[in-house]
């Protein structure tokens, strides 16, 4: 699925900012443990999660570390596992038309699923962008095939010096038959990258998980 029109000018308006300081290759510093189940979350989530519309908006910068962060949550009307089907294609909330992504399966015991990803962004001819992810999908709550709660965690290990640092979660909660709670936190350090930015980003995320 590709991205929504807006995603994907935010994204383009980002890269091209960053043409005039080309830069290298680096390592980014984690976020997690995700050669384990990870459960833990960037901020905290919602006791009640809002209904479509009524989103509030929630972002800033941390003075210590400089990074940028924002939280986005909402109601999906849709059940867990369909929610996390999408979420399990890495293409989901990416635009297809300027990204490219090679991904590989890593076994970790006690996950549903790990993905490393190496991402490669040519908004224009000229420009290229590298760099690589992991993503781990581990059960918060539940059993295969009657969950109740599952935490995505993500990061960036290396590539583009742009972003020195990235990461986030997703938790997806039933709520009712048919109707789940979608959570997500980010943080990054990157070129040209407000802390607005990152929550207009997740903001799009959730619309695309209820289209």
């Amino acid at each position: 699925m590709a991205a929504s029109p807006l995603i994907r000018i935010v994204r383009i308006l980002l890269l091209l900012l960053a043409i005039p300081s080309f830069g290298g290759s680096s390592v980014a510093s984690p976020c997690f443990d995700l050669n384990q189940p990870n459960v833990t979350l960037l901020k905290p989530p919602p006791t009640i999660f809002p209904e479509i519309g009524k989103e509030s908006e929630s972002f800033g910068k941390n003075e210590k570390t400089g990074y940028d962060w924002a939280i986005a949550s909402g109601r999906v009307n849709k059940p867990l596992p369909l929610i996390l089907e999408k979420l399990l294609d890495p293409m989901t909330t990416r635009d297809r038309e300027i990204t490219e992504v090679e991904m590989s399966r890593i076994e970790v015991k006690g996950a549903i699923q790990k993905q490393h990803l190496k991402i490669k962004v040519k908004p224009i001819f000229f420009l290229t962008l590298d760099w690589e992810e992991d993503w781990l999908y581990t059960i918060k709550k539940g059993r295969p095939g009657k969950l109740e709660s599952v935490v995505i965690s993500y990061q960036k290990t290396t590539g583009t010096s742009h972003i020195e640092h990235f990461c986030g979660n997703i938790l997806i909660q039933r709520i009712k038959p048919g109707i789940s709670g979608v959570f997500l936190t980010e943080e990054i350090k990157a070129d040209r990258r407000s802390a607005e930015d990152v929550y207009r980003g997740l903001m799009g995320t959730l619309r695309i998980l209820r289209q």
